[in-house]
């Protein structure tokens, strides 16, 4: 379970088109896309589902000829189970503000159709 010390947690459920598995490379560039707004939502990435909080479900779909850029979408994020943070209130806005922010990463992605990562 999670654990009730640091900020509340996200693991990154990544998906890419056609049902491979992503590669480690592709799961290091979608964290250091989607990083800062995760950090300004007030959360942290877990490592493991057992200490998440949140799951930020997301797909990747690379680009032809090479597999690590690609143009990600994100589906959702869903709480897991119960939150350790005491105040929902206080959960519900880093939430929402995490939303806004991802939304934000999307939009800049789709925009000008950017690779998952540097």
């Amino acid at each position: 379970p999670p654990t009730t010390a640091g900020p509340p947690t996200v693991m990154v459920a990544l998906r890419v088109t056609g049902g491979r598995a992503p590669s480690p490379e592709q799961v290091a560039k979608v964290h250091r896309a989607i990083a800062a707004a995760v950090n300004e939502a007030g959360l942290r990435f877990a490592d493991h589902l057992e200490r998440a909080d949140y799951v930020l479900s997301a797909t990747l779909t690379p680009e032809p000829g090479d597999p690590n850029q690609g143009h990600l979408v994100i589906q959702g994020v869903e709480r897991v189970g119960r939150s350790r943070v005491s105040d929902t209130r206080v959960a519900e806005a880093r939430f929402d503000e995490m939303r806004k922010q991802l939304r934000a990463v999307e939009n800049w992605a789709e925009s000008r159709s950017a690779p998952a990562g540097p």
